[in-house]
């Protein structure tokens, strides 16, 4: 289903989350009465969003973090404003492949499992998917 999210400004610029984000309390996510904080909604599982593409690609931004990979900063046109989100270099990856200039792509939020490699348990991890929109 077509989720609407807020379109937040950070200064001049105005930013799309698309990974919900919580409150945490150093490593950990704050829990209180045994719930979670959102700080700022992004999608739910088996939501989307469509955006038009104002660059090709993202631009790369090397992380201040040692041993960190790299994200990207991508621009588009959402609900009319153009917005700027974050995805990691595989996210990336993917949204590049998605046409270019003008072009709209239907970013989705799955949930997929991935066995442990040292347990073999299954872990459910939340992950974006990217198609270029006919």
């Amino acid at each position: 289903m077509e989720q609407e999210l807020e379109i937040r400004t950070n200064g001049e610029y105005k930013n799309l989350n698309l990974i919900t984000k919580f409150e945490r309390d150093g490593q950990n996510v704050k829990l209180v009465d045994g719930k979670t904080i959102v700080k700022e909604q992004g999608l739910e599982v088996g939501n989307f969003v469509i955006v038009e593409k104002v660059f090709a690609e993202g631009r790369d931004v090397p992380s201040k973090n040692a041993g960190w990979s790299n994200s990207f900063t991508c621009k588009a046109t959402y609900l009319g404003e153009e917005v700027s989100f974050w995805l990691k270099p595989v996210e990336h990856d993917q949204y590049k492949d998605c046409g270019g200039i003008g072009d709209k792509v239907k970013i989705s939020l799955i949930e997929v499992e991935v066995p442990d490699k040292k347990t073999g348990k299954m872990n459910k991890y939340e992950n974006l998917r990217f198609e270029l929109v006919e």
